[in-house]
């Protein structure tokens, strides 16, 4: 049985910027899961805090409080490869060293690869397009996930 998500993957046009960031970037700001849970002292090489943010869109918040907040770690979670090359092409122009990227399902990620009392915050903006009632299946707000989160 296929698992519900709380996304719908759209696939646009990239631009030879976001392209470039997606790729060539990627293994400096991206992180790509394994087995194994984060381990976010060798991720962000320091043991400062870390901030969740997911679904961060074009990345706009995320960077300037990854900016403004420099002694604080940020991971974003996003699945829309636009908004995630052109926040990893302005993480690199900046030259920032607090702020992550994962392309995937961020209940997924949280389940699975996010060690349980790691997180100092979270965030989540806009978290429920789906307004129709036959799709609040869909909903990432859910009983489940708040269960899945109380322990991050």
């Amino acid at each position: 049985m296929r698992k519900i998500q709380s996304f719908v993957k759209r696939s646009g046009r990239l631009s030879k910027a976001q392209v470039i960031g997606l790729y060539k970037l990627w293994p400096i700001y991206g992180v790509s899961l394994t087995e194994n849970q984060l381990n976010f002292g060798e991720l962000f090489l320091n043991s400062h805090d870390v901030t969740l943010e997911v679904g961060f869109g074009n990345g706009d918040s995320l960077l300037e409080m990854a900016i403004q907040q420099p002694k604080q770690n940020f991971l974003g979670i996003e699945v829309y490869e636009a908004g995630i090359g052109r926040l990893i092409n302005e993480v690199n122009k900046r030259q920032l060293s607090n702020l992550k990227i994962i392309k995937e399902d961020a209940v997924e990620v949280l389940q699975n690869h996010i060690s349980d009392d790691s997180l100092s915050k979270f965030q989540l903006f806009f978290p429920d397009p789906w307004h129709k009632k036959r799709h609040h299946k869909r909903r990432i707000i859910q009983t489940s996930f708040l269960d899945i989160l109380t322990k991050k």
